[in-house]
């Protein structure tokens, strides 16, 4: 066992709990604005996100390592006690033996809207257990060498092997366990994910790495933090981290840049990490079209998307998944802006099956709630025939009438003047001539008076179109790739406009137009090339 100058268990941001319906000590406890937590060895401490306003005696415990947070309820593990208790975020209602006898020295500890993880450095495992504390098995994986910590996102566990130097993963139902994802030549501490990288403390090297999810392009110097690091943290923005031989926690931008060693000094050996999470909570996991014909469009549903959590949530994109991908369409999207705690947006899709048959696909909508993207919707449709008119009955056939006899050729007319040449008309309305403009839109947080203050700023550019094409009636547009949706918009007025979802890079993409309702509605699509 180690205890004070050893590993440190952390915990990864963005790994929050889902509930179908708000309890009322949820919505009580939604007013609480985003914050910072850290184990600060017998206690939890906590912060403002710039720093401000640190409470170092938050939560009083024991030997307090551990941390994670989701929209209801801060986690910690306790190694010298061996459990792990929970409390409200305000920090009431603190229950220490929150589990007990299911943990061997545990160590870091993550949460998602089904279970609670933990790892055991004793017995080498990792453990799990409903939210409501119940079904612990302290072995749900085992055959870790020294675990630490750990963290998780919609589709497997992390975690950092002290003693092998190497960072492992595993299904969240605890199969295809691979304990070599990314071999270190230092020794890994807190471990933490977002959508697109895993991130890792390397102890004595003093410095964080990262790595791609699937565990490429490695970099064990990804920031430098000039002390010791020990637990780990991401939001949307920021990478936050322990250092305990500093008695200081650092801050950095996602991209590695942007590093502030000290934004909280006086820290007690801070340990885990954690910081408040978004809840992105969908109306339905399932969408069910009504019988559409082919090369037609349907009526649109929406679907509706709810921050429950207490931070804010941005959604990075819609994407179609499957099969019958091609078959499924964004109308319109309100998610592309920040969502607030407690607000939502909406997501319009039709079904537009291209062939005969049963289709379904998946929509997966990808955010900064890491534990839940991409969130996934099942989509599903029948293509049928074109609709027959009913057909009329006959009449009867009338008798044939007589043949008349020929009559004479008359003579042949004077022929007439010729007539003047008429004004030319007016010219039709303008057509859509592959004009389109796209619109991108970056927001940025600074820090105002101790608050943070949101600044969008917004650019057009036009995109040029290979193939000529026409419109006179107002549009809807998408631009895709690879069955993700990249911008939406209108075909007005002679152009397009869209507005980006997500970020855009150089290469070949699919503009869809979709032109009337329901199953007159007629589908385009054309390649353009952005440069």
């Amino acid at each position: 066992m180690r205890f004070g100058t050893g590993l440190v268990a952390v915990w990864c941001v963005g790994i929050v709990v889902s509930f179908g319906a708000v309890s009322v000590s949820a919505t009580a406890q939604a007013a609480i604005p985003p914050k910072l937590y850290w184990g600060n060895n017998t206690e939890i401490a906590v912060a403002n996100l710039d720093g401000t306003l640190p409470n170092f005696n938050f939560i009083n415990s024991g030997s307090m390592i551990g941390v994670a947070v989701n929209a209801q309820h801060i986690y910690w593990t306790e190694p010298i006690s061996n459990k792990i208790g929970r409390a409200n975020l305000s920090g009431t209602e603190k229950n220490e033996a929150f589990i007990t006898g299911h943990a061997d020295v545990p160590w870091g500890v993550a949460v998602n809207d089904n279970f609670i993880y933990w790892t055991n450095q004793n017995s080498g495992s990792i453990g799990r257990a409903k939210l409501d504390g119940t079904e612990a098995n302290e072995k749900f994986i085992e055959g870790i060498n020294d675990p630490a910590g750990l963290a998780i996102n919609s589709e497997y566990i992390y975690f950092a092997s002290f003693e092998g130097k190497e960072i492992g993963r595993a299904k969240l139902d605890g199969t295809e366990v691979t304990t070599k994802l990314i071999e270190l030549t230092n020794k890994p501490g807190g471990v933490a994910v977002d959508g697109q990288h895993v991130y890792w403390t390397n102890e004595s090297a003093t410095s964080i790495g990262e790595a791609n999810l699937n565990g490429t392009g490695k970099n064990e110097e990804f920031i430098p933090t000039g002390s010791e690091p020990k637990g780990l943290a991401v939001n949307g923005q920021h990478i936050y981290w322990a250092n305990r031989t500093g008695s200081t926690l650092g801050e950095a931008n996602l991209d590695g840049s942007g590093l502030t060693a000290e934004l909280v000094k006086g820290a007690s050996k801070p340990a885990g990490v954690a910081v408040s999470v978004p809840l992105a909570t969908p109306s339905t996991t399932a969408l069910a079209f009504a019988t559409t014909p082919e090369q037609s469009l349907s009526v649109p549903q929406t679907l509706t998307l709810t921050n429950q959590g207490v931070a804010s949530l941005s959604v990075y994109g819609i994407s179609f998944s499957g099969a019958d991908q091609q078959d499924f369409v964004v109308r319109s999207s309100t998610c592309g802006s920040v969502i607030e705690p407690e607000s939502s947006c909406q997501v319009s899709v039709s079904f537009a099956p291209q062939a005969s048959g049963a289709r379904a696909a998946t929509m997966q909508i990808t955010s900064d709630d890491y534990a839940n993207s991409p969130l996934s919707i099942a989509l599903s449709g029948t293509a049928g025939g074109l609709p027959q008119g009913p057909i009329g009955q006959t009449g009867p056939t009338g008798q044939t009438g007589p043949t008349g006899a020929t009559g004479s050729t008359g003579a042949t007319g004077p022929t007439g003047a010729t007539g003047s040449t008429g004004a030319t008309g007016p010219r039709g309305p303008a057509g859509l001539d592959g004009q389109v403009i796209l619109v991108t839109c970056t927001t940025t947080t600074r820090t105002v008076n101790h608050k943070p203050k949101k600044t969008t700023k917004c650019t057009s550019r036009p995109v040029p179109t290979p193939t000529t094409f026409t419109s006179t009636s107002i549009e809807r547009a998408t631009l895709g790739r690879h069955g993700f949706v990249y911008a939406i918009g209108t075909a007005r007025k002679g152009r397009v406009v869209l507005r980006a979802t997500r970020a855009l890079s150089a290469g070949r993409y699919t503009l869809t137009l979709v032109s009337g309702r329901g199953r007159h509605a007629v589908v385009r699509r054309m390649a353009v090339e952005l440069p």
